[in-house]
């Protein structure tokens, strides 16, 4: 699934905010899913957890989903975002230093658009970190061995199963999480 036609099927899921509101909810949301994956990791590194590909698979399709609504409401060209090449990094960096890498650059481009999004600053600003974020995020999945646009294609299941009709704030607080679960296995 390539952005454009991801980032149309995530705009079903999103409520009807103001394009300000819209870049507020997804720099609070990159943060809150940056965080999750870099929680997954954490147990996995060192309180010896199996690393569940499903939900990594799940945080990086969510990520992607406040991605798409960051795009949108700045109006960027999202078949840019279909355009990031990682193999500069794949050539360079061992899998472990790959993931720390990644992981790392991750949490401060995370980081950057919530703080560039909290002062007002440009949306050109916005824009360069956004697509900075992408880069590491397909790097991140991809050494994984998660395809992007599976994870997208993914995380699209998983919100249709959220929200049949539409986006509404109850079923977003009111989840059926095990029935989201069954939909993310089998996109792996």
């Amino acid at each position: 699934m390539n952005f454009v036609e991801y980032e149309k099927l995530a705009q079903v899921t999103n409520g009807k905010y103001s394009a300000e509101r819209d870049i507020q909810h997804a720099a609070y949301g990159i943060v809150t899913e940056v965080g999750e994956l870099f929680d997954a990791y954490k147990r996995h590194l060192f309180y010896g957890t199996e690393l569940d590909l499903v939900n990594l698979m799940e945080e990086i399709g969510d990520v992607y989903w406040y991605v798409a609504i960051m795009a949108r409401a700045l109006e960027l060209d999202l078949a840019e975002l279909d355009n990031i090449e990682i193999e500069k990094y794949l050539d360079t960096l061992n899998v472990t230093l790959k993931v720390e890498h990644s992981l790392s650059s991750l949490i401060c481009q995370a980081d950057t658009l919530f703080s560039i999004m909290a002062t007002v600053s440009s949306p050109g600003e916005l824009e360069e970190h956004l697509y900075r974020l992408v880069e590491e995020l397909v790097c991140f999945a991809t050494v994984h061995g998660l395809q992007p646009a599976n994870c997208r294609k993914a995380n699209i299941a998983k919100l249709q199963k959220r929200y049949p009709d539409k986006f509404s704030g109850e079923a977003a607080v009111n989840r059926d999480t095990a029935l989201e679960r069954r939909e993310l296995e089998k996109h792996l």
